[in-house]
């Protein structure tokens, strides 16, 4: 635990590259697994399910194997950003948290929350120990400005001078951001500002530093809407309760004229499935297939899947299905167009005649 940008989330990283090198020496050792909860509150359930699923998207495995690490207590869970959860959903990804711990014994975990959020939670972990990250002192911050040289003597001063800006520092986060809006940059003015007025000067210089060094192979007729672009990413991340972007999981609701796409796909859908519904069974079928086809393609939300796979007991039970339906379809069909089977022995002469030129032709 520890204040906003204490370093949790760096120290579980360094964790992690530990007890991987634990991993690759020792065959029997749990594997480490780090993972964002920040998911888990879009759709709240077991936690099990959920990880499975987040292994799946961080590391790349497939759902089955993630599974089967799972029931066999071969992971060394590291879940960061509790905080990161949406706040009505804390105290239920706690209480998820600990039944999954509850039910394997064996299984270890470590957490990482904001302190004033864990704080707030009803529901509290039921782990051995808690470690807080404390701020850095005065040292620590002389001795990372030191090595900078000449670059950040207007910091050093700055410090010096301004007993707010020095409790602005106490983060490896605002330290590091303070170093990069100031190295190859124009100087933030710091004396006379509020501590508000502060940070948001140096987030700002921050920013543009980072953007002028990642945007420099870009086209220049896109620099300038790089920014609002990441600006409604975040937006939109935010509204989800997520940090974790993919571009396999952009949905349909980002978009703002979504009622636009639900129109276009579902047209086009509806389309192919009319005109196969329409060559196969006439007007009846194509009427159908346009409705099956537009109902589908409106759906509102992607779900992407790992990769097809044959499967018999689908394949069974989907001609089932396929011909039950098919066969309720038809007659529905049938009877909506006039049909008539009475009226089937009168065309038996064409239809045996029909058949004897195919075979001679």
């Amino acid at each position: 635990m520890g204040t906003p940008g204490a370093g949790k989330t760096t120290l579980l990283l360094e964790l992690a590259r530990d007890l991987t090198a634990r991993a690759l020496a020792d065959a029997t050792h749990p594997i480490p697994v780090l993972v964002n909860l920040s998911t888990w509150g879009s759709n709240p359930r077991p936690l099990a399910e959920w990880l499975a699923e987040a292994m799946r998207d961080a590391v790349g495995t497939s759902k089955q194997f993630a599974q089967q690490l799972i029931a066999g207590d071969q992971l060394l869970l590291l879940l960061d950003g509790l905080d990161e959860v949406a706040a009505a959903q804390r105290a239920a990804c706690v209480k998820a948290i600990n039944t999954f711990l509850a039910e394997r014994m064996q299984q270890r975990a470590a957490v990482c929350c904001r302190l004033k959020e864990y704080e707030a939670i009803g529901e509290k972990l039921t782990f051995e120990s808690a470690l807080q990250v404390e701020p850095l002192d005065e040292q620590q911050i002389a001795d990372v400005l030191d090595a900078g040289g000449d670059m950040l003597a207007g910091v050093r001063q700055a410090l010096h001078d301004e007993a707010l800006f020095r409790d602005l520092l106490t983060t490896p986060l605002m330290l590091n951001i303070v170093i990069l809006a100031y190295s190859g940059g124009e100087a933030v003015q710091i004396a006379g500002q509020s501590p508000p007025e502060l940070r948001r000067a140096l987030f700002a210089a921050y920013v543009q530093r980072m953007l002028t060094r990642h945007t420099e192979r870009l086209d220049a007729r896109y620099r300038p809407k790089v920014q609002d672009w990441l600006a409604w990413l975040a937006h939109q991340m935010r509204r989800d309760s997520t940090t974790d972007f993919r571009v396999g999981y952009m949905q349909p609701t980002m978009l703002k004229q979504r009622w636009l796409y639900r129109l276009f796909v579902g047209l086009v859908f509806g389309l192919i499935g009319g005109l196969i519904g329409g060559l196969v069974g006439g007007l009846v079928f194509g009427l159908i297939g346009g409705l099956v086809g537009g109902l589908v393609g409106s759906s509102s939300s992607i779900q992407p899947v790992e990769g097809l796979q044959w499967s018999w007991q689908h394949a069974r039970a989907g001609c089932l299905a396929g011909c039950s339906s098919g066969w309720c379809s038809g007659w529905a069909a049938c009877w909506a167009s006039g049909y008539n089977p009475s009226r089937l022995p009168q065309h038996e002469y064409r239809i045996k005649r029909y058949a004897a030129r195919s075979r001679a032709g």
